[in-house]
This record gives structure tokens, sequence and C-alpha cells, in this order.
């Protein structure tokens, strides 16, 4: 009889185990070429479906046993974890539907399900196929009959093992078994257009001539942006490895990142770019410039909104030059799920761009960082690490840390650009009122807070003195209407108009204003930095003037332990000596200082030091509480979106349409969030036909008004009220 991989397909095929597992083990030793895999990701796809030549997935197929779960991966895993050289293989064969375990367990239930002859279930609650050694005895005979030409198991190359390479193993595999299926069910992914490196430059290049000729920034200025865009596209011929890229705000690191990515493409054959970033409001800012330069960007985060041949591509990485999240990039790093790892395989041979990069937790930072070093290394990924304020990861206890910095003399390029004076007020609190008085008398100017509860506070403050050009940014607006106030401060900052902004961190990054001067409450010393880059941003005065005070409020000043701790450390620095925000040293001290009392997480720890993929997965997160999510009533698409997602449920078109109009509500305040808020349901349902509920809420009709558009956005009152029945 003929053992089949799936049930009729819609053209009426029905392909064998033997050739899906065929078509998959050619399309996983291809992936796994160039990361030195090729034999043991063959192998994989070879085994990943030896589960079904058993009768239970059989009759399951042909529905003579619906609702019943069956695991088809564990027996073809149970095989390979005989022998000790196979264990990537054995892992990624068994996780390929469910995700990456530990080998001890795996290795367990391999024993027991060749051992027992009654099927044993697996922790995801799935009935294993195959039982006992007559059952794997007839479906080695079934393999042997399909595959005559078998000449038994091959000797592997030595591998490292690391949890690593097994992850890229599994991304060859996964990404083979998807796209197979695909294709056979008439789906096939679209070829994802080359990299042409040298065509993109030449864009790159009419791009910038066109910027430099309108720009109205100071002439010095222009000057050093030139210097750092050719030095980095000089230093793109450079061998492999682990770059860095230290310059202060301004200096046009956008595209001098993308200089360098392309020249080092273009010399060493690099397959793509990925450019990794800390915010989604920076995601959607670059990729729109790099796509006036090369239309094929892929902009990979949670609220873009992707045609269906796109969203392949995302699944994938199969782009030539993919935007991202950091928290898309790096978690999927340590994640043991096929749906983050399948794309994977596809960082190697890459240059991986992370803008920013002062935002890693100081917990995860360090195994971050040997991740980069061990894919650097051994799969030919090349980092370039670029922000104003860069770490010295040196410092880290227990971190082997080595790099090449492209600017030569980045001392001299933060005197050249000294456009700012810091004047501490840290000696003793302030109070806001006063800060509000200072800020009405000033035409151009921004307060940026730590805490929403503050930068409310003296917002109101502001409103009572002077309202005219008077902004509040803080991620109790949803993203589409930042954007939206953004565009209107720089309309009016063009327009040499009044412009008074309060916000907190979200205006730090990418945000590309101008005030003549800037209040800052006392925060880590990369928080004032880089709030300094917003303020005489181009030249335009002397000196503009950064205040750093300490909020005189009760309570707590601070967003979390660490942010205190940093900021304890400025605080420290300043009793002690001049503290100059433009001079290198004076961030290296900080990050000395810093790192020395971080502690690396040890969840994390114990999970990667007895290789459990699971564990590590649920421990590595960038962030801790991502919340819940209330969809806000701003702009045209609200009401028919809402009405959508209130008859028929959430799915992933309106995930990614409503994406830009959430705001994040910490777990802890679900009670409260249910007086004001509805659920809104997966469309999808349970295989018991029950709704599953999502992490996201509409306000209902009656406190739409709680999201005050033009103003401080979502404000869920401070005491439960009594609901209005007629309102």
């Amino acid at each position: 009889m003929e053992y089949y991989a799936k049930s009729r397909l819609r053209n009426g095929t029905q392909p064998t185990v033997a050739q899906h597992c065929n078509a998959v083990a050619e399309m996983a030793r291809e992936y796994g070429e160039e990361l030195g895999l090729s034999d043991t990701a063959e192998l994989a796809g070879q085994f990943h479906d030896f589960g079904k030549y058993a009768e239970s997935f059989q009759e399951l197929i042909k529905s003579l046993r619906p609702g019943q779960r069956i695991d088809h991966a564990l027996p073809g895993a149970a095989l390979l974890a005989q022998k000790s050289a196979y264990k990537a293989a054995a892992l990624a064969v068994a996780g390929h539907h469910d995700g990456l375990s530990s080998f001890t367990s795996l290795n367990a239930a391999a024993k027991d399900s060749i051992k027992e002859s009654t099927p044993i279930e697996t922790t995801q609650r799935k009935t294993v196929s195959l039982a006992g050694q007559q059952d794997y005895g007839q479906a080695v005979n079934l393999f042997r009959v399909d595959h005559p030409d078998w000449k038994g198991f091959p000797k592997l190359p030595k591998s490292s093992g690391s949890m690593l390479e097994i992850r890229m193993l599994f991304s060859c595999l996964v990404d083979a078994d998807y796209t197979v299926s695909a294709s056979e069910e008439g789906e096939a992914p679209p070829s994802a257009p080359d990299l042409k490196p040298t065509s993109v430059l030449s864009a790159l290049y009419a791009h910038r001539d066109n910027i430099s000729a309108t720009s109205t920034a100071d002439s010095n200025l222009n000057r050093i942006r030139d210097e750092v865009f050719m030095r980095c596209g000089s230093m793109g011929g450079e061998s492999e490895g682990v770059f860095t890229l230290t310059a202060p705000t301004g200096t046009g690191k956008t595209l001098a990142l993308l200089h360098f990515a392309l020249r080092h493409c273009q010399r060493w054959k690099k397959k793509r770019i990925i450019l990794v970033l800390p915010y989604l409001s920076l995601t959607e800012q670059s990729s729109k410039e790099y796509k006036a330069i090369c239309p094929d960007v892929l902009l990979d985060d949670s609220r873009s909104e992707l045609s269906d041949e796109e969203r392949l591509y995302a699944s994938r990485w199969d782009a030539p030059l993919i935007v991202t999240t950091s928290v898309r990039f790096f978690e999927s790093l340590f994640s043991n799920l096929p749906g983050d790892c399948r794309k994977l395989h596809r960082v190697a041979n890459s240059v991986v761009v992370f803008d920013e990069s002062q935002t890693l937790p100081a917990e995860l930072t360090a195994e971050t960082m040997r991740m980069v070093q061990e894919l650097s290394s051994r799969f030919h990924t090349t980092f370039l690490f670029s922000t104003a304020t860069q770490p010295d990861y040196t410092a880290l206890p227990g971190l082997k840390w080595q790099s090449r910095e492209l600017i030569d003399e980045p001392a001299a390029l933060y005197a050249a650009l000294r456009r700012t004076r810091v004047a501490w007020r840290t000696q003793f609190p302030t109070a806001l009122s006063a800060i509000a008085d200072e800020m009405a008398e000033q035409d151009n100017v921004c307060a940026v807070m730590n805490l929403r509860v503050h930068a409310r506070k003296l917002y109101g403050l502001l409103k009572e003195r002077n309202d005219e050009g008077l902004f509040f940014l803080s991620t109790d607006l949803c993203t589409a209407e930042r954007s939206a106030i953004v565009e209107e401060i720089k309309t009016r900052q063009k327009n040499d108009l009044p412009c008074r902004v309060v916000a907190t961190q979200c205006i730090e990054a990418g945000v590309d204003l101008d005030f003549s001067s800037l209040y800052r409450a006392l925060a880590p010393l990369e928080a004032i930095v880089q709030a300094a880059g917003r303020c005489n941003r181009n030249g335009k005065q002397k000196e503009g003037i950064v205040t750093v005070f300490v909020p005189d409020e009760p309570g707590q000043l601070y967003p979390g332990e660490s942010y205190e701790h940093a900021a304890h450390v400025v605080e420290l620095m300043i009793n002690n000596s001049n503290v100059d925000i433009h001079d290198p040293t004076v961030l290296r001290d900080y990050y000395e200082r810093y790192f020395r009392d971080c502690k690396e997480k040890q969840s994390l720890q114990d999970s990667i030091r007895i290789e459990d993929f699971e564990k590590t997965h649920k421990a590595y997160k960038l962030i801790n509480d991502s919340g819940l999510q209330v969809i806000v009533p701003y702009g045209e698409v609200y009401a028919a979106m809402a009405q959508e997602l209130r008859e028929r449920g959430m799915d992933a078109v309106l995930r990614r349409k409503c994406a830009s109009l959430q705001v994040a509500v910490p777990l802890w305040q679900r009670e409260k969030l249910l007086t004001y808020a509805e659920p809104v349901y997966e469309r999808r349902k349970s295989r018991d036909g029950e709704r599953l509920e999502s992490p996201f809420f509409l306000l209902r009709p009656q406190y739409e008004n709680l999201y005050e558009t033009g103003g401080l956005g979502l404000q869920l009152p401070e005491k439960k009220e009594n609901l209005d029945l007629f309102a």
C-alpha cells in the first residue's frame, strides 16, 4: 500500500511520504549548504515525517480517526536520537511542528516510544504514531522500500553542537518543510529579488545628493555628515566581523549605515541587509527612507500592513533588504518555535545593522553579545552597532568582546559637533510648576519626562500658562497620532511658529525635531544624550541649553530598577566631577560603572546551561510585559474596523491594520480595563469550538471619549465609575 504524507490536495494529488520527504531533504540540504550543515539538514529532511509510516496516521488523514491528535515527528527523532552524532537532527525533527525542546526530555520520550508497546502521549497531549520495536521495525522496512538506494545512516562532519547551530539546522528544516508543503498545495512562495548592491549604491548616491542640495543645516554639520558617510562606505571593504559606529546624533547615520552595508555586500557577496531598530516608530521611518532608494525593502514588524506576497517573504526573511525590530530579531535567535526560527538560516552571510544599540536590557546584554559573536564567527554574519552612546561591552563581566570602530577619532567628531551645553540642576529637586513657568516663556522648547504621570502633570501646568503650540507625546497616544503630531511640530518649527512639547522617552530616538532648549528629568546617561540630540539639532544657534533636573514629586521617579540604577550612576558621577556628555571617555566611564553591578538573568543562564530551548525562549524577553492592547478611536478607519472586530473577531489582516491604533495597558490593570473596554476575540475558535481571547480590547461605545485626540490620549479613570446605561 502507498503511505501518504497528507490528505488529498486542492489539485487532486496526494503526495506520498517518500515524495514529500525527498523534496524537503533536497531543499533543506540546499539551505544548509552555506551553513556547513548540508548533510545534517538532508538527514533531518529525510526522517522528519518518518512517523507517517504508521497505520494510525494514515487512518487520521483518511478521517477514520476524526479529532485525534497524532504526533508523527517523535518517531523519526527517536531513531536519530540513538546516535549522539545525530543529536541536532533529532531535536530539529522532533520540534518541526511544536518547537524545540531539550535533548534530555526528547531522549527520554524517544526511549519510551521505542520500548513501550502502547503509544505514549507527548507533553502537547498528542498520541505518538508508532509504539514499540515491532511498529518501528515495520516503519523502517517501509522506509527502505521507498528508498532502495538508502545506504544507511551517514557519517556527519564534526559539529559544535551549540544551541545556535541547532536552531540554524531547525530553521533549514522548518523552512524547507513549509515551503514544500505550500508548493504541494499550489501556493509556492515567489522568489525574492536578489540584492544588487551596485545599482542600489547608485540610487543611494543620487538620493543623498538631493538631500544635500536642499539641506538647511549648518555648513559645518553638512561637511561632517559627508565625512561620516564617506568613511562608512570606505570601511565597507573591511573583512567580515563586528563593527561599531560611534557618532553624535544628527550626523546622517541612517544613510551612512546603508553605505557601509552595501559596500560590504558588494565586496563579500553578502545576500541581504537586515536593519534592526528598537522602536516601531523607527522601523516605519527608516523603511520609508530606504524604500526611496531600494523599492525591495521588506518592513517586518508587528504593525506593518503586508500584502499576501510580502507576508510570505516576511515569514522566511527572503528579501534583499529587511527592516525589523530588535524584539523580533533577537527573540527569534533565542526562540524554540518553528514560526520564529524559520527565517534564521537567512541571517547567515548577511549584514546586520543594529541602530540605537544602547537599548538592550543590561541583564540580557552579555548573552546577546555572545550570540552575535557566534553568528559572526561561525555563520559569516557581519554586525554593525551604531549609536551616539556606544556601550562599552568590554566592561561586561565574563564577556570577551572585540569590535572595530568605523570612525578613526570619535572624540574629535563629538568636539566638532558640540551644539549643546548641559545645565545640571540636580543638587535639589525642582517643582514641575517651575519648569512650566520657564517653558511658557520660550517659543521652541521640549521637556522629556521619565514617567507618564509626570508628563501629564507638566502638560496640564503648561496648558494653564501658555497653550499656544502646545503638544503632548507619550505612549498613551497611538502611534498613528504620535506620527501626525511629530509632522505637525516639524511644520511649525520650519515656519518658526511656537512649539512647546511635553514628552516621555518615546521622543528620544530617531525623531527628527529641533528645539532651541530642552529639559530632561534625570535619567540614564544614554537617555540624556539622546534627548540632547533633539536640541539645536541642526546647529542653527550657537549653543542649545539642556537642563537636567530631578522632579520634586512624591513616590516613584523612574520606570524600573535598571533605569533607576543607571540614573543613580549619573548622579554619582555628577557629584564627583564634571560630566561632559560630548566626551566619549565619560560614556566609557559611565558604562563601566553601570555594567559593573549588573547581573545576568539567572533563569536564562540556567536554561542555556542545560540546553533547554523552551525555557530559554521563555527567559529571553526584551519586553517583560507587553501588556494588553486597546484599539483606540482615532482616524477614519476606526469605526468600520471596530464593527468588524465585534462581529467577526481578530485575524492576521486586522491585527496589522489596527497596529497603529493601539495603546498598551499593563496586565495588572486588566480588571480595571474591563469596566471601560470589551475584549476582542480571535476569529478562529478552539478545537472544542470555544471563543479564544486575544490581548486586544475595544473601548465600549459609551467610553470612547476616554481617548482624548489632540490631548493626553488614553486616560483610564483613577477610580471605578458607574456605567451610564443611557450613554
